[in-house]
């Protein structure tokens, strides 16, 4: 496949998977390559950039069933860790050597057993977290490393880059009514609720910690659970996470003070990236770049930030 003046191809020989950027080869990292084999991975197929980004994809999901169970586990012990310390009491409370003594001895004996047996399970649970988030890593270092200018493989790795975190110029609310309360213009009544007086939302914006890797979900996680919207009786671009699956909602107010026209620009900008890694964050790097006054179109800043 053509990425601008680069070509984008698989080398596939036995043990040995690698993939070529015009004439430079970069061979898949040994973990990675035992994993695709021993697993049959459908490695390599028609088109490197869908393969990889798939194959991200996918081992992010299978970090997320991991981290799911940590936690499972990590509840159990602690459920567990105060059931012994209430049949420690009851032991203590209980005459030595009578019938009531024994039982409770016995029970104590039981949830000892069971108490080390989940400290080794999570100890497993941990070890999972760890080796499939080193090769989450490694897929991603990989890509960045190929070193490309465009095409859909720098977009995903322009985006693991931008990182995350909430930036310190966005304003959060724990929860869509929270934020309507806060300013009574962003909403619009109905007979029974109050929802945001928003144009232009679109949903399946990414940020890397609320991507929906839920392992039995269907396909691997590539789009996100944020909506973007503008207010225009605000002039204010926001965002929401609808709360689901175990995740709190929560909203963003990610810029103020931007005029109807120029958020349409912004958000046009943004919106062929909406799937990229991070994209939410896009968004915000974009308005507060217009903010700063760059004088380029948004559509320059997107293709930079």
């Amino acid at each position: 496949m053509n990425q601008a003046d680069q070509y984008v191809g698989w080398v596939f020989t036995g043990e040995r998977i690698a993939v070529t950027v015009g004439q430079r080869t970069h061979a898949l990292p040994d973990g990675l390559a035992e994993h695709v084999l021993e697993e049959g991975y459908d490695l390599p197929g028609d088109d490197p950039a869908t393969d990889l980004i798939g194959f991200e994809a996918e081992l992010r999901r299978t970090l997320s069933y991991a981290v799911r169970r940590l936690e499972r586990c990590t509840a159990a012990l602690g459920r567990q860790e105060d059931m012994l310390a209430y049949l420690d009491a009851e032991l203590a409370a209980a005459p030595s050597g009578n019938h009531l003594h024994r039982v409770v001895a016995a029970a104590h004996g039981n949830a000892s057993a069971l108490l080390r047996a989940l400290i080794q399970e999570r100890a497993d649970a941990e070890a999972s977290v760890e080796h499939w988030g080193l090769h989450v890593a490694e897929i991603r270092d990989f890509v960045s490393g190929l070193g490309l200018r465009s095409g859909p493989l720098a977009d995903v790795a322009r985006g693991w880059t931008r990182g995350w975190d909430m930036p310190e110029q966005v304003t959060r609310f724990a929860g869509e009514r929270e934020f309507l309360d806060a300013d009574p213009r962003r909403a619009v009544s109905t007979q029974r609720i109050a929802l945001p007086d928003a144009d232009d939302v679109t949903v399946g914006w990414r940020r890397d910690p609320d991507d929906d890797d839920d392992p039995i979900g269907g396909d691997p996680a590539l789009t996100g659970r944020w909506e973007v919207g503008y207010l225009e009786a605000t002039t204010e671009i926001y965002a929401v996470r609808r709360g689901w699956g175990g995740i709190d909602e929560e909203v963003w107010l990610l810029s103020t003070g931007i005029p109807p026209g120029d958020a349409r620009q912004l958000l046009d900008a943004a919106q062929p990236h909406r799937l990229d890694p991070n994209s939410l964050l896009l968004v915000v790097d974009i308005a507060a770049k217009h903010h700063r006054g760059s004088g380029e179109h948004p559509a320059h800043l997107a293709k930079g930030a």
